[in-house]
Order: C-alpha cells, then sequence, then structure tokens
C-alpha cells in the first residue's frame, strides 16, 4: 500500500494530494525516521507509526 493511501486512511490528512504535500516539506515520519520518498510502499501484516508534523500520530496494523 502507498504512503499516501496509509495516511488518508489513517486521517492523518484529508486527502493523498495533502500527504504528498507533506512528505516533500520533511513533514511524515514513519518508527520515528523521516520519509522522503512519496512512493515508499508498505507490505501487508506490518505494524508502523505514522507520524505528520508534531501532533499527528497513529499506529496502523496493514491488512
Amino acid at each position: 500500500m502507498g504512503l499516501a493511501h496509509v495516511l488518508k486512511g489513517a486521517q492523518l490528512v484529508p486527502s493523498t494530494s495533502e500527504a504528498m504535500r507533506q512528505v516533500k516539506q520533511g513533514a511524515v515520519r514513519v518508527d520515528g525516521e523521516r520519509v522522503e520518498d512519496a512512493a515508499r510502499r508498505f507490505a501487508a501484516g506490518n505494524t508502523h507509526v505514522f507520524q505528520v508534523g508534531k501532533r499527528r500520530l497513529a499506529r496502523v496494523t496493514l491488512e
């Protein structure tokens, strides 16, 4: 699953285009590490902590 769709599905951003913009600005972290690649994909069955900005966090288990 793509990063933008995960962020939208977790309700951390209102749209996938906003997710892409946040990645370009360097505001997105996955498991504490800044994500610079907007095309990053995540495999099913894993749990990650997604963060957008300082205050929006979500622990997501992908199915």
